[in-house]
């Protein structure tokens, strides 16, 4: 059986970094044929040439409204519905085509020129990324076969059945403790480099052991989300377009398992990514980087450019903030596309500034009409 990347974008919302990164697949891995999922026609135009597509048709008889009932469906127009949506895609395309493996990619990751697909035609296992003891992350999720990812949607399904709340992320890590056994993860530590262990995260010694486990893979390891975030900031339209390259925040809270600020990083001339022990010792592959922050130089044809500009500035670990126009732009559009403008304008930084100075004026009148 042959392995293929597989994409997915459900919504209207436009999605320029994908269509980048498609383009750029095609580039570095002629050999490993991609595919999108979608659930819009009108995104079809967008595809580079050669990409085929699947056109999701929501098949499963679980997938309802009330499987959604507890996410936020205002926040960008479905991102948590279409988060967890993406894992009932991907089943209802593997179920159409059980001759192939899946490894799906989101669309904001980069793999880097030497993604070890090699080494993946010898996984039996279903694999994705790991982010704390809580949350784990399908910035890369591999399918071996038809019937494990069968079983995999139906170990989903009961767990969406127990706790209704659950997040694409949630979810995933609970299946995880539920079925230790049957289910492993891409690797993020090597004990060749445990000092990217973050010492203010306190998850458990069997997870650890879990996320070091090489026995799929060697010389290398996977960006679940802290790298990207770390060396190319967070997304920009979190906080109306601005964003921070090496922001400590998150790490420094002890939120991730990863903190990607102990180690050095090198690139080759080929574009490939390591990590380099500040103490000595060999280099250690860096295969992918999950973007958050979209940001289309690093999908672009220069992405090398880019990714190596980034690189150099992780020598000097300080905060650069960056602000993102277009990112501002799109949620002002996506927010009066959804009837969400009113909420878009009041959470602009300068009027929650306003807000917050005039919130004690606003109680002391109160209190006044009260006294009367």
């Amino acid at each position: 059986m042959k392995s293929v990347a597989t994409f997915v974008h459900l919504g209207k919302s436009p999605v320029r970094h994908l269509w980048l990164n498609l383009r750029r697949h095609q580039i570095l891995f002629p050999e490993i044929e991609p595919y999108v999922i979608l659930d819009e026609l009108v995104h079809i135009k967008q595809l580079p040439t050669g990409v085929k597509y699947y056109l999701f048709k929501r098949e499963n008889n679980f997938l309802n409204d009330d499987v959604f009932n507890g996410l936020d469906q205002n926040f960008r127009r479905g991102f948590w519905r279409f988060s967890l949506e993406r894992l009932f895609a991907l089943e209802e395309f593997h179920r159409k085509n059980p001759e192939l493996r899946i490894m799906h990619i989101e669309s904001d990751v980069l793999l880097l020129p030497n993604f070890p697909w090699k080494q993946l035609e010898n996984v039996d296992q279903i694999l994705w990324n790991n982010y704390n003891v809580d949350r784990d992350v399908s910035a890369l999720l591999f399918f071996p076969s038809y019937s494990l990812h069968r079983d995999f949607l139906e170990d989903i399904q009961e767990e969406l059945k127990g706790n209704p709340k659950h997040t694409d992320m949630t979810v995933l890590a609970a299946v995880r403790d539920s079925h230790k056994s049957s289910y492993s993860l891409f690797p993020s530590l090597a004990q060749s480099q445990m000092q990217l262990r973050s010492p203010l995260n306190s998850s458990p010694e069997a997870l650890i052991s879990k996320i070091s486990d090489d026995k799929f893979f060697n010389g290398g390891i996977f960006d679940g989300a802290p790298f990207g975030m770390w060396l190319a900031g967070h997304d920009p339209r979190n906080n109306y377009g601005k964003a921070l390259i090496h922001d400590s925040s998150p790490l420094s809270s002890g939120d991730s398992v990863i903190d990607p600020r102990n180690v050095a990083y090198e690139m080759d001339i080929e574009g490939n990514l390591f990590i380099k022990s500040l103490h000595g010792g060999d280099n250690l592959a860096l295969w992918n980087l999950h973007v958050h922050s979209k940001s289309l130089k690093l999908f672009s044809e220069n992405w090398t450019d880019e990714l190596r500009r980034l690189v150099n500035l992780s020598e000097n670990p300080k905060e650069i903030p960056f602000f993102s126009y277009p990112a501002l732009v799109e949620m002002m559009i996506q927010s009066i596309k959804g009837r969400t403008f009113l909420r878009f304008l009041v959470g602009l930084p300068l009027i929650h500034k306003i807000r917050k100075w005039l919130s004690p004026l606003k109680r002391y009148i109160l209190s006044q009409i009260e006294k009367r």
